[in-house]
């Protein structure tokens, strides 16, 4: 006979490890199912739902104040989704800034290749004209920081320093946006 999940709950606010393998028993699949629904990724879904249990058992006071448990898992669970996507979209977007790798080979679960393009095309377009023009030369057209140097009539040293503060300015912009193309895509998969 199956415990109710509500004595599983004041079981593992006392501490009660049998309790908690239980409750993880019931509802590690269905948690990696939103995961995996969400990323479509095994991985990130098996990452998930560790990450989700070590939250329950470390925060397991809160369980007394739940009031819907099924219900506040789900949103813990979808909360944590979005969280990961948005730090692997930010590590992704940071290394294409960075490395003259092509855009399609970084594509990130959950989101979709296009945004990510239009959101580093939005930042290249705020760069001041000459950081602009030496970013677009040497990351898009693949021109060499002395030949940049050449086509715009500067100093090695001045192209080196747009850009530095090109890429910067990039990876900033993409930063502080990425949050907003994870969340509507996260909010669109229902």
């Amino acid at each position: 006979m199956e415990v109710a999940t509500e004595v599983l709950l004041e079981r593992i606010i006392r501490g009660e490890e049998s309790a908690f393998r239980e409750l993880y028993d019931r509802y590690h699949q269905q948690i990696y199912s939103i995961g995996y629904y969400l990323t479509r990724s095994q991985t990130i879904a098996e990452d998930i739902v560790q990450d989700v249990f070590l939250k329950i058992w470390n925060k397991k006071e809160v369980l007394q104040e739940v009031q819907h448990f099924e219900a506040w898992l789900k949103i813990i669970v979808k909360n944590h989704t979005l969280n990961v996507l948005t730090r692997v979209a930010r590590e992704r977007l940071i290394y294409k800034a960075q490395s003259h790798q092509p855009a399609e080979t970084l594509i990130t679960p959950g989101l979709e290749q296009k945004e990510i393009n239009h959101l580093i095309q939005k930042a290249i377009d705020r760069l001041p004209e000459q950081q602009k023009k030496a970013y677009v030369l040497n990351k898009q057209e693949g021109f060499k920081v002395a030949e940049i140097a050449s086509i715009m009539n500067l100093s090695i040293h001045t192209v080196k320093n747009h850009l530095k503060a090109a890429t910067a300015s990039v990876i900033a912009f993409c930063k502080n946006h990425i949050e907003v193309i994870i969340t509507v895509v996260f909010l669109s998969k229902k």
